[in-house]
C-alpha cells in the first residue's frame, strides 16, 4: 500500500500512477518478449512520416521522438537531416534505437527516462509521438500537453499516431480508474483528439494510417490514425 501523503500536485500524480503497472518494468518486459510478427518489431518508419517528409509538411529542424521504441522513425528523421533526440522509458528500447542508428550510420541522441521528467531546456520544431499518447494515463494528459507546448517553438509541430476505434479501448476515463485498467491503450477518435488539443493547437491533418506490407518498407496499420498539429502560443 502507498502511504504517501498528498501535499502537492506531484504527489497526486505519483499516487494515481501507482493505480497502474510500473511503466519502465512494463515496457522493458514488452520489448524483451516482442515477437517477430508483432507490428512493433518492424524496423521501417511510419508511412505517414515518409509522406509528411516527402510532401514538405514537416520542415527539417530539431525533433524529439517520444516513446521512440526501436528507433525506426528516429533513424529516418536523422537520415533526412534532422537533429534527433529519442526518448523512451524502456532501457531495452533505447538499446535497440542505438543499435539501429549504428546500423544506418546516423546520429541519434538517446535519452532513457519518463517524458514528464525530461529536461525542458531545448526547443524543438517537431515532437513525434508514434504510439505513446494512447498509453498516457488520463490524469497525465494536461501535463503531456503542457510539456509538449513548453518543448515546442511557437509554430512547432506535434505528430501523433494513436489508436482509433478499430483497436483502442472505447471506455471513459472514469471506467479506467474504476477498473484500474487501461485495457492496452485508449481509443482516440478525431472528436476526442480535438477536445484535448484544439485549445492550443491547430489541426493540419488527420487520417487513418494506410496498411502496408513488408515489401513496402514502411510501417502501416489502419488500427491507428495519424494527426498533425501546429502549436499556436497565442491560443494559450
Amino acid at each position: 500500500m502507498n502511504n504517501q501523503i498528498i501535499v502537492n500536485n506531484s504527489d497526486t500524480m505519483e499516487i494515481l500512477d501507482d493505480f497502474f503497472n510500473d511503466e519502465r518494468k512494463r515496457w522493458n518486459n514488452f520489448f524483451e518478449n516482442l515477437k517477430v510478427d508483432h507490428p512493433l518489431s518492424s524496423v521501417f518508419p511510419d508511412e505517414s512520416l515518409i509522406d509528411y517528409l516527402d510532401s514538405g509538411k514537416i520542415p527539417i529542424g530539431n525533433v524529439l521522438d517520444i516513446g521512440c521504441g526501436n528507433g525506426r522513425n528516429s533513424v529516418l528523421l536523422a537520415e533526412k537531416g534532422f537533429t534527433v533526440d529519442a526518448l523512451d522509458i524502456s532501457d531495452l528500447a533505447i538499446e535497440k534505437t542505438e543499435k539501429l542508428a549504428r546500423t544506418h550510420k546516423v546520429k541519434v541522441t538517446t535519452h532513457r527516462g519518463n517524458f514528464f521528467n525530461f529536461n525542458k531546456n531545448k526547443k524543438y520544431n517537431l515532437i513525434y509521438d508514434a504510439g505513446m499518447f494512447h498509453h498516457i494515463f488520463p490524469h497525465r494528459r494536461p501535463e503531456y500537453i503542457d510539456s509538449v507546448c513548453e518543448l515546442l517553438v511557437d509554430g512547432g509541430l506535434l505528430a501523433i499516431i494513436a489508436f482509433n476505434e478499430k483497436m483502442g479501448a472505447s471506455i471513459s476515463d472514469f471506467e479506467i480508474y474504476l477498473n484500474r485498467n487501461m485495457e492496452g491503450g485508449i481509443s482516440y477518435p478525431l472528436e476526442k483528439l480535438k477536445s484535448i488539443f484544439e485549445k492550443r493547437f491547430e489541426l493540419l491533418d488527420y487520417r487513418e494510417m494506410k496498411n502496408m506490407s513488408p515489401e513496402d518498407r514502411a510501417f502501416g496499420h489502419d488500427f491507428v490514425s495519424v494527426s498533425l498539429w501546429r502549436f499556436n502560443d497565442s491560443k494559450n
